[in-house]
């Protein structure tokens, strides 16, 4: 909850509120008084969900789903079981299994995927076995490659992701690639069938930018080994046209880019793809940042970390300021002698 607002409800404010801090806001109710969980939610932009195990437990946590859908809660986060399921032997997993299975059709619109490795797959079963819709997932670019959709199986059909760059083995670049280099069996990819997924190409795509901006650089420095500063250079000032891309036969496989020393990204566009069960189909084109409401709280946010960094810097001087008067001259009203801060030469 870095920079937001958090809310606790509990029971007996008394007994949490030295754990929890006082930046911690305490909504005193209990989830048995449902005019209390209402009152506690009442302004709330997510919920983390999670009671006592109790019988009681899925009519307590429906309830309170059901509050905060009517209050606006626009993102309901319940702490689960690995093993929940509806029906089952084991008490426990079958109350969290019946809580999950409601909250997937309380009616929440979106999901954003933010996940890394087995975390997409697992993410993607666990929405399918609660019948949510996968084509109402969106992962980011680092949750959208085949790694992430086919160990989920059918499970992933239907989800999408955001990439800056494609799939697909059909790029003249691609083709050149395979004519020019694994028919001479110069390649190093034992597994060919991964010629064309989406970790192949954007390795591909960082290879065309890297090559682009040496060739930049020796334009300006001449056709020599390049210096680090030589090759910064050619990377600032790095330009990929539509036209060059056409050249390259990399037109749709990446989109153009214009570096400069402001701007190290130099694109920033983005196209949504969807897992079809067998492959990665682009569902639009490029898709350019709204940077006109990032930018600013990307500078807001950044300057308030600026401005914590550095008093925390200042404090961090004045402790060791302090500490290090304390291990020359002793604490003050101790007995403690002041120590020498270099062993003594003088034979005492």
């Amino acid at each position: 909850a870095r920079g937001g607002r958090v809310r606790a409800f509990v029971r007996d404010p008394g007994r949490v509120r030295g754990r929890l801090g006082a930046d911690v806001e305490l909504a005193v109710g209990d989830f048995a008084d449902p005019p209390s969980v209402r009152a506690a939610l009442e302004g709330a932009d997510a919920l983390l969900l999670s009671c006592a195990d109790d019988p009681r437990r899925v009519g307590w946590e429906t309830a309170a789903i059901d509050a905060a859908v009517a209050a606006g809660v626009r993102r309901i986060v319940k702490l689960s079981a690995a093993a929940a399921e509806p029906g089952s032997p084991v008490a426990f997993w079958d109350w969290h299994g019946q809580v999950e299975q409601y909250l997937g059709s309380c009616g929440t619109d979106w999901v954003i995927l933010r996940g890394w490795g087995v975390m997409n797959p697992t993410a993607l079963k666990a929405a399918a076995k609660i019948g949510y819709p996968r084509d109402h997932i969106i992962g980011v670019w680092w949750s959208g490659a085949e790694e992430d959709t086919i160990p989920a199986g059918d499970a992933a059909k239907g989800y999408i992701a955001a990439g800056f760059n494609v799939a697909g083995a059909n790029f003249p670049v691609i083709q050149d690639i395979k004519k020019y280099v694994y028919t001479k069996f110069k390649g190093e990819m034992e597994d060919q069938t991964r010629i064309g997924s989406i970790y192949y190409n954007r390795g591909v795509v960082h290879g065309i930018v890297t090559v682009e901006a040496i060739r930049k650089a020796q334009e300006k420095f001449g056709k020599k080994p390049l210096t680090g500063e030589q090759m910064r250079w050619g990377i600032e000032n790095l330009q990929i046209s539509e036209a060059r891309l056409k050249e390259l036969g990399a037109t749709g496989f990446m989109q153009p880019l214009k570096v400069s020393c402001m701007d190290h990204e130099g694109g920033g566009a983005v196209k949504f793809l969807q897992w079809d069960g067998n492959k990665w189909s682009a569902i639009a084109d490029w898709i350019q940042p709204d940077r006109e409401l990032v930018r600013p709280m990307i500078e807001q946010s950044a300057a308030a970390y600026a401005k914590e960094r550095l008093q925390f810097g200042r404090r961090r001087r004045e402790l060791g300021h302090h500490d290090a008067h304390r291990r020359r001259h002793g604490a003050p009203g101790s007995r403690r002698p002041a120590q020498r801060p270099w062993p003594s030469h003088r034979g005492d």
